[in-house]
């Protein structure tokens, strides 16, 4: 999942699970139940990090969709994301949820930072620092304020059209590891 915060990306992969029954793993879920909250310690990030990456290798076992709601703002940690991905058989996804910074804004920030939202700084700082998915990224783009079911429709014609693509195309010969196709959504 790719955005900025408030957009929409833990709404969307929250419903997506549901509606696949597919794991979904929430970076700052695990931080806030680790380290009761989300804060600027770099050791607990790294610590948190690890959990997700132990967790994936774990799932990636089942063969199952697995869905990423967490930091993605930087190209740099997207690529990192990707190539680990890959390097546990599993062909990402990225599905950039798009929403203006203003609806963004008011739904991920708040006067107080107990209640686990972002106070107006962090919000700002958290817009400057994120970057664009790229074209060879080829993320796939939703707007956060239509509803899950328009949402779910333009992701699924991706993967129908992709499939289709696949499908026609002459097949190169894989390691056996990695013939089945799964998907990483983050």
């Amino acid at each position: 999942m790719v955005g900025i915060p408030g957009a929409g990306k833990s709404f969307f992969a929250e419903h997506f699970g549901e509606t696949f029954r597919a794991p979904v793993i929430n970076l700052g879920k695990i931080q806030t139940e680790l380290f009761g909250g989300i804060n600027d310690d770099h050791r607990e990030e790294e610590l948190a990090e690890k959990v997700v990456q132990m967790t994936f290798t774990e799932l990636s076992k089942t063969g199952a969709t697995i869905v990423y709601d967490g930091p993605t703002e930087s190209r740099t940690k997207r690529q990192e994301i990707v190539q680990f991905a890959r390097s546990i058989h599993y062909e990402p996804l990225l599905v950039w949820v798009q929403t203006d910074s203003g609806e963004a804004a008011r739904r991920s920030t708040s006067t107080r930072k107990s209640d686990g939202f972002l106070t107006d700084d962090q919000f700002e700082q958290a817009v400057r620092r994120f970057s664009i998915p790229a074209p060879e990224e080829r993320a796939i783009v939703i707007s956060g304020k239509h509803t899950y079911a328009s949402q779910l429709k333009i992701v699924l014609k991706y993967l129908a059209s992709n499939r289709n693509t696949t499908v026609t195309q002459t097949p190169k010969p894989r390691p056996a590891a990695a013939t089945t196709r799964r998907r990483f959504i983050q």
